[in-house]
């Protein structure tokens, strides 16, 4: 037993022994191999006062040597802005951050003796609003008034208003606190306004802003020259070969004056157009396109072109045949599907069951009331089941109901269409039929489908009708005077101008203050199928300057109203001609003058033009005979220019040119 114990206790030292020598042996080599923790990346990061609110970041050290060990991070100069966790996540805290930086460092260890020393410095700077859109606007005189825009920033942070100050102001143009645009002061007249200034947000964040409006002026259109008529409609119509017999339509033009004229030069045997532009067939026509074309012109010799094309498309017929009933149906012919017209036929001890494309019901049925596609013609042939009840009939009732007329009451048993209504009523439009007198019971279409399953008054419906008064509201439009809007329901002439401008003459009416919408001479005729406010348009007026030159020489008189040369005028401009050539003039400036056009119609657009046209003719006339006579005496070498004035001038403006526009002349300017 002794010697047990003996050897037990020789193995438990050299358990011990062997221990302590494993113990040494594990212990020296930790010590010897001990490492010192870098932080690699990041040490720095850099945000805006905006981007503090949700920043994050992570420290990365180097790698430790002895695997599956992890770096723990213990902070030792704390900021109370910035913080890192124990596994090194780097977040803010707290409200966004001011402009400035932000350190906090410490330590960092691994649990197998390696350690190291960490920082970290966040830098917060401003970060700078651009102004996006928009940069400028652009509006007319008339639409200023009512302007508005909204300046947009960079985004700087979800739900962070930015604030605008304006540094820069101006009168007529503002922008508010939150960016919105608006004039002041409106209408503004015809230039470029500019506003700028400094935006900022509750973050710090700020920026510049510019915002220019520019403001155009109205375009005055001038007046269509002769030869200026546009067709406006209709250049195109379609009809069935049905109803082109009784196919009509009518053109119309724009820019006329007067009565308009159409004379056809490419016929077609199909079509006609009268001399007032009504459209008419020959009668019926065969499917097919047919066009004709031609001119057309007013009473100040305006003239254009027109054409028409009609597009005539087959018709498709549906035949019903009673098979063995009683009865009649006219054939049904339209070009678009449409319900097919109810049975009338009868049949004693039968009952109608429906339509078929084949006598002996093996083709294609149709029901009563149905609708065909009318793509193809087809006979429909009556469908009957025996039947031994006996049929009863029943009565539909026409009552006028405050209309005047008659109408026989109207029985059957099948679904069939009304009679159509033959009552009247003065100041009222028929408006289909109805089983209640006010209206309120079940309603029934004019030649609309009935069942006849039960007798029934049926009472006409009316509505009265509406002659609509509309008004025509006229403006100025940069002119003075006052005019008193024009209430009408129907065609009538618009009201003479009465408004005047300095300088500037009348050129009819349009629909907008530019003069790009709908125009309307002076005394036009208007519908009044609705109520419109008319612009008026407005020419400067040009007053002819005459020149300093060598001579003038006034060529007088003509008749009034004309530009034929007399043998008084041939002889002056004969004279004018040994004149021209004794002293070298190279330069003739024909002016013609008429004085027929008065202070009472100087506003009446066609008079003015048929004064401007008549005085150039009659310079036209000088020069054609003045060239024939400088021919004769082989001067060469001149020009020869052509004006005319339609207008007298007032002394005011030109004390030589008035005298000289008393009576009906052409003035010689000679250089």
């Amino acid at each position: 037993m002794r010697l047990r114990g003996a050897r037990t206790r020789a193995i438990a030292w050299l358990a011990v022994l062997s221990l302590i020598f494993v113990s040494v042996l594990t212990v020296a080599p930790l010590a010897a191999s001990a490492a010192t923790i870098n932080q690699t990346s990041p040490t720095t990061a850099n945000t805006t006062p905006s981007g503090s609110l949700s920043f994050a970041d992570q420290l990365e050290p180097t790698t430790d040597p002895v695997s599956g060990f992890s770096v723990n991070y213990v902070t030792g100069v704390a900021n109370s802005n910035l913080v890192v966790s124990s596994s090194g996540a780097v977040s803010t805290v707290g409200a966004a951050l001011s402009v400035g930086n932000y350190t906090v460092s410490g330590t960092d260890d691994d649990g197998s003796l390696d350690s190291g020393a960490w920082t970290y410095t966040l830098t917060v700077t401003d970060a700078t609003i651009n102004q996006t859109t928009p940069l400028t606007g652009n509006t007319s005189v008339s639409a200023s008034t009512a302007f508005t825009d909204q300046l947009a920033p960079t985004t700087t942070f979800a739900g962070n208003a930015v604030t605008y100050a304006t540094s820069v102001t101006n009168t007529n143009l503002q922008v508010s606190s939150s960016g919105a645009v608006s004039t002041v002061g409106g209408p503004l007249a015809a230039g470029p306004y500019t506003v700028s200034g400094t935006d900022s947000d509750s973050f710090g964040d700020t920026g510049t802003w510019s915002y220019t409006l520019t403001v155009t002026s109205p375009v005055v259109a001038p007046p269509p020259p002769p030869g200026a008529l546009k067709q406006s409609s209709p250049t195109s119509g379609v009809t069935t070969t049905a109803n082109s017999a009784n196919y009509t339509n009518t053109l119309a033009v724009t820019g006329a004056t007067g009565v308009v004229s159409f004379a056809t030069n490419k016929p077609s045997p199909a079509l006609s157009v009268s001399a007032q532009g009504a459209i008419t067939t020959s009668g019926a026509v065969a499917a097919g396109s047919y066009s004709l074309s031609g001119t057309d012109f007013d009473p100040d010799a305006d003239v254009g072109t027109w054409t028409f094309t009609l597009t005539v498309n087959p018709s498709i017929t549906v035949t019903f045949v009673a098979n063995g009933g009683a009865g009649s149906m006219s054939t049904q012919t339209e070009s678009v599907p449409t319900a097919l017209t109810p049975n009338v036929f009868t049949r004693t001890k039968h009952v109608f069951a429906h339509w078929n494309t084949a006598a002996n019901g093996s083709g294609t049925s149709y029901a009563n009331g149905s609708s065909y596609p009318f793509a193809t013609s087809t006979i429909l042939y009556a469908q009957w089941t025996a039947s031994t009840q006996l049929v009863v009939k029943h009565t539909v009732t026409f009552d006028a109901n405050g209309g005047k007329g008659s109408m026989s009451p109207q029985k059957n048993d099948v679904l069939a269409s009304l009679d159509p209504n033959k009552f009247t009523r003065a100041k009222f439009t028929f408006n289909g039929w109805n089983t209640v007198a006010n209206g309120s019971g079940k309603g029934y279409a004019n030649k609309g489908a009935y069942l006849f399953a039960k007798a029934v008054t049926l009472y006409a419906q009316w509505t009265a009708k509406k002659v609509a008064t509309h008004v025509v509201t006229f403006k100025a439009n940069g002119g003075k005077g006052s005019m008193t809007p024009e209430p009408n329901t129907g065609n009538a002439p618009l009201s003479a101008n009465k408004f005047t401008r300095p300088g500037f003459s009348f050129a009819g009416w349009n629909t907008t203050v530019d003069g790009a919408g709908t125009r309307y001479v002076n005394r036009a005729t208007y519908r009044f199928s609705k109520s419109v406010t008319l612009y008026a348009q407005w020419h400067v007026v040009v007053v002819p300057i005459i020149p300093a030159v060598r001579a003038v020489v006034t060529l007088r008189p003509f008749a009034v109203k004309s530009a034929a040369l007399s043998a008084t005028l041939e002889a002056q401009i004969t004279a004018l001609a040994n004149e021209i050539r004794t002293n070298h003039d190279k330069k003739i400036a024909l002016v013609g003058f008429s004085s027929d056009l008065t202070t009472a119609n100087v506003l009446n657009e066609a008079t003015w033009g048929a004064a401007l046209l008549l005085s150039r003719q009659r310079a036209q006339a000088v020069e054609t005979y003045l060239e024939l006579k400088l021919a004769s005496l082989d001067v060469t070498g001149y020009s020869v220019s052509v004006s005319q004035s339609g207008k007298a001038i007032s002394n005011a403006e030109n004390t030589n040119a008035a005298s000289r526009a008393k009576a009906n002349k052409v003035v010689a300017n000679l250089t």
